[in-house]
């Protein structure tokens, strides 16, 4: 289903008719699922059995209308899964965001709003999905349990203490982590307001406060967008393509039977809104850097697609498997050279001839070494 073109957010209207047509299955809900071409529709024996739940995106940091899609959701008997990633601090009518369904999703990945490296949080009120959670954490062994039941995967995510302390400490700086990413907004809102043909990010009245994880913009139909992109790059401003769709991945393309894919408007800019911006002064000098492209970037692409996004190199990769391959060679040859050293020592001791072997005073022993030569 499409986006709210303002904000990028789930399209209610539409929500409500695919949740209908998804719950009765059937004709209806195949316009809904992934096709295996232009108008072949997916096989029957791939359709779900029903639908379970909704999830709706905080699309760059500001929640949708979560009071229509919990109304959605228990009309049709759904839960409510918010993904919150982009969303750490923001609120809905007075209410945090991530709190607003039955579960809460938070991400801490380094270019969220506070971060712990990797990793993530999700919270919920239901006592018993939470027991289930922690389970699925701890390769499948609820608390205080130390066998798995055998209905439950057994997977391991175990959450490292240090992480933990890292976010602690990150949440005691939040409200200035937040201010920061505001003040970031408000000099893009300042400095692109009355250029004509570009659209900036829209903030509903529902949105009681704002958690800026990009600052989103959007170009008229007649700017040519790589255009531009060549012109901010020979300013020294470097910018690329955003992500591209999820669906037209080929593996997930392959996985779900999807011919087809639907690239995001190749009008619609993402703007850098991290803290590190206010490195520079208000007036706009320096330079603008990405993290992770502290001095180089990639260029821009006229269309977003998987291409713009080539595998990372494996130059890494090999040259930590020739370091295993001559590792394991050293090994293998000290280990010829210590067997070799043990076989010397032991046919030296069997070729030795102890002169007690026939004294009359020791009878008993010439027996134990029957292929010493008698003296």
């Amino acid at each position: 289903m499409d986006a709210d073109p303002r904000t990028g957010n789930i399209d209610l209207n539409q929500l409500s008719e695919a949740a209908r047509d998804l719950s009765a299955g059937g004709k209806a809900a195949q316009k809904w699922l992934p096709r295996l071409g232009a108008s072949s529709p997916v096989p029957s024996s791939h359709l779900p059995l029903h639908l379970k739940a909704i999830l709706p995106v905080d699309v760059f940091g500001q929640p949708p209308d979560m009071d229509s899609i919990n109304q959605i959701a228990r009309l049709y008997g759904l839960a409510v899964i918010e993904d919150s990633c982009e969303a750490l601090g923001s609120e809905y009518k007075g209410r945090k965001a991530g709190r607003l369904g039955d579960y809460g999703v938070y991400a801490f990945y380094p270019n969220k709003q506070i971060t712990t490296g990797e990793g993530g949080v999700i919270v919920t009120d239901n006592d018993q999905a939470a027991g289930f959670m922690r389970a699925l954490r701890n390769q499948g062994r609820a608390p205080g349990r130390y066998l798995a039941p055998a209905h439950l995967p057994r997977i391991q995510l175990p959450a490292r203490r240090d992480v933990g302390r890292l976010g602690r400490h990150q949440m005691q700086r939040i409200e200035e982590l937040l201010a920061k990413r505001e003040q970031v907004s408000q000099w893009y809102g300042r400095r692109l307001a009355g250029i004509s043909g570009v659209e900036q990010y829209q903030i509903d009245s529902s949105t009681t406060r704002m958690s800026w994880f990009v600052y989103v913009i959007k170009f008229a139909r007649s700017i040519d967008r790589t255009a531009m992109a060549h012109a901010l790059e020979a300013r020294g401003i470097p910018v690329r393509p955003y992500f591209a769709p999820s669906i037209s991945n080929p593996s997930w393309s392959s996985a779900l039977a999807t011919a087809w894919a639907t690239s995001p408007s190749p009008k619609t800019w993402v703007c850098a809104g991290w803290p590190s911006l206010l490195q520079r002064d208000d007036r706009g000098h320096g330079r603008a850097g990405l993290p992770g492209h502290p001095d180089g970037h990639p260029g821009p692409s006229q269309a977003m697609n998987p291409a713009d996004f080539p595998p990372p190199r494996r130059r890494g990769r090999n040259l930590h498997i020739l370091l295993i391959l001559l590792l394991a060679a050293i090994v293998v040859t000290l280990a010829l050279l210590a067997y070799r050293q043990a076989l010397g020592l032991l046919l030296s001791a069997w070729s030795w001839r102890p002169s007690w072997s026939s004294s009359p005073s020791h009878p008993g022993l010439s027996p134990l070494l029957p292929g010493a030569r008698q003296l």
